[in-house]
């Protein structure tokens, strides 16, 4: 298999982004997968279009969106991603969107097409503080996340890492979250040999 991690650069004046930071601790196989990471900008035009591009160049076998969520306090699997930008901070390029549709064509909201249960049973064992999330928010990441869901004909979804951004350096060795993401894995690697 072919797994396509994505992570962001930092934002809003930060000098680290705790997806990207997990991206950098992941290995380059783990169970017969080929995990392949890409670093995707803060910015509403560019963030999906880079991403389609890397999806089109690869043809991974599934997508793990990351990008983190400041305040939160559990790893987050998000569940649905909704048709809707709204947003009071902006992106990296300076541009706020507020009540805007993301795909005037498309379904108010997209179930991920990841195997949620079997990622929240992975990630059990993993010490991790953990949760299912009905909310990707209004931001750049629920654009990504719905756009993804739009295009890609394999399993997609988004991860929300927990970040408190007190500190100007990453606080923490974020490690262990590489190996709760590598648990990820190794769920999906069974779940489609069971198929």
């Amino acid at each position: 298999m072919r797994i396509m991690f994505t992570a962001f650069k930092p934002f809003g004046g930060a000098s680290w982004n705790a997806s990207e930071e997990i991206i950098n601790a992941l290995p380059e196989t783990h169970v017969r997968c080929k995990l392949i990471k890409v670093v995707l900008p803060v910015r509403y035009k560019d963030a999906f279009t880079t991403l389609k591009r890397h999806m089109d160049e690869q043809r991974p076998d599934a997508i793990l969106m990351m990008g983190e969520a400041r305040g939160r306090k559990r790893l987050s699997i998000e569940q649905i991603a909704v048709n809707l930008n709204d947003a009071r901070r902006p992106d990296e390029a300076g541009v706020i969107k507020s009540g805007e549709t993301i795909d005037p064509d498309g379904p108010d909201g997209i179930f991920t097409t990841l195997p949620v249960d079997a990622i929240l049973e992975a990630l059990a064992s993993s010490g991790i503080p953990y949760e299912r999330s009905l909310s990707a928010g209004g931001y750049v990441c629920n654009d990504l996340f719905y756009r993804a869901l739009r295009h890609a004909d394999v399993p997609a979804g988004f991860i929300h890492i927990p970040v408190a951004h007190e500190c100007d350096a990453p606080p923490r060795d974020f490690n262990d979250f590489a190996e709760a993401l590598k648990s990820i894995v190794t769920a999906l690697v069974e779940r489609k040999d069971a198929t």
